[in-house]
Parts: C-alpha cells; structure tokens; sequence
C-alpha cells in the first residue's frame, strides 16, 4: 500500500462554507474528481482523518463521511485498521463501462418510467401482488404490542437474538448445521458481499468469480482493489480443471460462486461439482462464498446448499429473502466461521449501524409461523407455472433462433443467439446478431431483456441474453417470447 498523501503538498481542495452543498459532500467530490482526472492513482492511500481535517479547517466528522460518500460512489475503499483507499474507477460500478448499463438501468425503473405497455422481462424482483402483504400488517401489529418502543431500539449488529435462533432453524431445513453465534444478519446480499470484502479483502489480493456472474459482486470485490480471475461456467458447474488451474495460479483469497439458479446463467451444479469444488477448497485453504436468492424456486428436486456438504467450515453461505418476499425487505443473513464472525459485527456497524431493529422483529415471528412456509409453497406453484409457460413458449417460438436449458427451477432463462437463419444448426455461419443490437431492437418493441454484456467483466457484446419471468404473468411471457422470435426472425433474415 502507499503512503497517505498530503493535501498541502499534493493538491488543493476549497470549501465553500456558506454553500447549501453540504461540506462533507463537497469533499466527497472534488477527492472523487481528483480520482478520476488520475492525480489520485488506484490504491493510492487518502490522508489521514485528522490531518486532512485540520488541513481544510473542518472537523473529523466532515471527513469522515466525506470517505463513506466516497464509497458510496465505489470511488474509494477502507481497509479496516489502515485507511481509505482511491479505488480503480474503470471498475467502480461492476459493469466495466459497458454500453449494456443502459438496459439494467432502465429495468430498474419504476414501472410508471418506463414505456407504457412494456413487457419486463429484465426485472429479477417478483410481482408486487404476490407479497404477503395482510400477514405482515397482522406481524406488525404484533410486534408493536408486544414490544412497544423497544421494537425501534438498535439491535446487536449481528442481528436480533431470536431472528438468529429462527434462522438457524430454517438452515437446519436445508441441512446445514450452525450456531446462531455464526449468523450475521445483513441488509440484503450486496451488503454482506461487501462486509467479507472488507473483512478478507486488501488491494492486489486475487478472487476469482464465475463467468458470466452478478455484476454488483465483482463491483464489492473491485472496490477493494481485488483482482478478479474469472472461472468459465458448462453446464453443471465450472470447468473443475481450468477452475484447478486458476487457484495455483492465482492464490486467490476467496472463490464467489451461485450453484443454485445461477446469475445469470440459471445453471445449478452437480452434486459432484459441489463436492469437488470442497476438495479444491480443502486443499488450497481457500474461502467460498456461496450466494442463494432462488433456491425455494425449485421444481422438481429442493436442491443442496454447497454448505450443507462442508464439514471444515470453509463456506460463507449469504442468503437473501429479496425473491421470496419482498426485496424492500431488505433482510438477509451470512453464516460465517468464527475468524471471520467477529469481525462482521464492526464491519456491519460502520456501514449501517444495524439493519431495522423492527423488520427483524417481525420477520422473526413470520418465519416462526406457519405463513412462511405457506407462502414459500405458494410463491414455488405460481412461478412454476410461469416456468411451465416460458419454456412452452420458448420452444413453440425460439427453438430455431435460440439455445437455452431447462434449470427446473428459477426466475430466468438464459438464452444463447445461433449464429445464422431460423432452423439452422447452432454455430452455423450466417449474419452475426449480437445481443446489444437484439435488446436494442426489442426495446422499440416494448420488452425489455438484459444483453450479456451486463454480466461479463469485459463489457463484450456476448450472444446471450436473460430473459426473466419474475414480474411477467403469463399472458405476457406469451406476448413477449412471441415479439422476441419476430424481432429475431426480421435480424437474421
């Protein structure tokens, strides 16, 4: 790591004290322009607190939050007992400056932004009208009468007591075995994402991630200066010997993985893959974090957590509730080995102080009642229909342009473009479609799909696409898988 710089000598910030632009806001951004014209290099180690405070006149507390601004913004990052860091901006965001940002942007709209009539099939967030909204208003009402003011105090930053006893119970359905003591709850998988980076992660360390993989995990790893070391996905897991030769290699220090419904590729490893990436585990020392949104959206076989098989403790298993309930939720949970669990809490703490001493109240005595497991059984028939609905489409509309598997289970597809006209084989030389210009040409239609170039590091204009049925009924999985095969019939004449 370099030395802190010093802002007398390096460069020079002026704050205007009488702007409505508050201070530590002003500060935020000029260091963020000095990151980006360069003149603070990636890596580079921020001054100080306290010195840069006195430097500007100001006092600790405008710096302070001058930094979390900064890494609010991915422009900088803390290694815990050393300092903040000038982050490498070209992967600030986690999408490589891709030109695909555009899609993910607008699938994160609101529905009223976007075109009117439009078929979602980017939006991962199920349909509002299947949240079990009359059972939490009850839940609710529960907790404010047993608990009064109390339900609005700050809770222990690894989380409420009695939801960490619930979530232990709920792992135990899964076969994973662990004490509540090794349960950290977190404000959603992004959040715990970044509490391990913070944790595990200084600059020029290796992790090696899937490719394709979610974008917003590789931004939490570059923000802490992580190199990334991508493993190519098949079918039922990552190439075990090309993902073998990157461990010696690289040295990583972590190994991010999604075996269950993948993002984005919706693949599910083999029990064998499962087993063999432990070994792998076993013998290089190395930590896995296993990520879970979707696995109650199974079809046929409730599918195995890596977790459960791992009997050394060498798994960080970060589960998010977003899917099955409602994503402003904003709950989840990591269990973590014991090196790692008591560091968590601070981490946790300085970034949010403790998740909604209220929320977890009341999911606590939802997972408790009968109604979670109603509803997860619910949830699972009607997204089992709309996965039903999509493949029947697929296949009666897309087979002849597109490849694409079947994870029986999941909220997504994704799709593979052939290269050539309607029926040939796959690989076939023929008018190159891109999955830019096909997203591009479906939006003028209104579906939106998101392109692959969102979940590859590089940006490239991938022939792959993910559709996603999560907020879609199935009157517009038909309508839009329908315009989907029109609009490739007219690219690929």
């Amino acid at each position: 790591m370099s030395q802190p710089l010093n802002p007398a000598e390096t460069f020079s910030v002026t704050l205007d004290k009488a702007s409505a632009v508050p201070m530590y806001k002003q500060l935020g951004e000029a260091l963020r322009g000095l990151i980006e014209e360069g003149a603070l290099g990636p890596n580079a180690k921020l001054p100080p607190i306290r010195k840069l405070a006195e430097s500007l006149g100001v006092n600790n507390i405008t710096v302070v939050n001058a930094y979390k601004y900064l890494e609010s913004k991915r422009a900088a990052y803390s290694v815990m007992g050393s300092g903040t860091y000038a982050a490498e901006l070209r992967h600030a965001d986690g999408l490589a400056q891709s030109p695909a940002a555009e899609y993910i942007h607008r699938s994160m709209e609101p529905p009223a932004a976007q075109a009117a009539g439009a078929i979602n099939f980017a939006d991962t967030a199920t349909s509002s009208g299947l949240f079990p909204v009359e059972q939490f208003k009850r839940i609710f009402g529960q907790v404010m009468d047993r608990d009064g003011g109390a339900a609005f105090d700050y809770q222990d930053s690894r989380g409420f007591p009695p939801l960490r006893e619930s979530l232990r119970e709920y792992l135990a359905g899964w076969g994973v075995r662990c004490s509540e003591e090794n349960i950290q709850v977190i404000s959603g998988a992004q959040q715990g994402l970044d509490i391990i980076a913070k944790i595990l992660l200084s600059p020029g360390d290796c992790v090696i991630v899937e490719r394709p993989t979610f974008y917003g995990a590789v931004a939490a790893f570059a923000s802490r200066g992580a190199r990334i070391a991508e493993a190519e996905l098949t079918d039922d897991g990552p190439d075990m010997e090309k993902l073998a030769s990157l461990v010696r290699i690289h040295k990583p220090k972590l190994l991010y993985i999604i075996p269950n419904y993948q993002t984005p590729t919706c693949v599910s490893y083999s029990l064998e893959k499962k087993r063999q990436i432990l070994a792998l585990a076993y013998e290089r020392d190395l930590t896995v974090i296993e990520e879970d949104s979707q696995s109650e959206f199974y079809r046929s076989r409730k599918p195995v957590p890596l977790k459960a098989l791992d009997y050394r403790n060498k798994v960080i298993y970060v589960k998010s509730f977003s899917k099955i309930l409602m994503p402003g939720l904003r709950l989840g949970f990591m269990t973590l080995p014991a090196r790692i669990s008591r560091s968590a809490p601070l981490a946790k703490h300085n970034t949010d102080i403790s998740s909604s001493g209220f929320l977890q109240r009341a999911f606590d005595l939802y997972l408790r009642s009968t109604d979670f497991s109603a509803h997860c059984e619910r949830m699972r028939q009607e997204f089992g229909r709309r996965y039903d609905a999509m493949l029947k489409a697929a296949d009666r509309r897309l087979a002849g342009f597109l490849d694409y598997g079947r994870p029986d289970g999941g909220l997504c597809l994704w799709m593979g473009i052939r290269q050539g006209g309607a029926g040939e084989a796959a690989g076939s030389r023929g008018p190159a479609l891109g999955a830019e210009r096909l997203a591009a040409a479906l939006l003028e239609r209104g579906v939106i799909v998101t392109p692959g170039s969102v979940f590859y590091m590089s940006g490239e204009d991938a022939p792959f696409f993910r559709i996603s049925f999560a907020s879609a009924g199935v009157g517009e999985i038909n309508a839009g898988v329908k315009a989907i095969g029109e609009v490739m019939m007219n690219l690929m004449k």
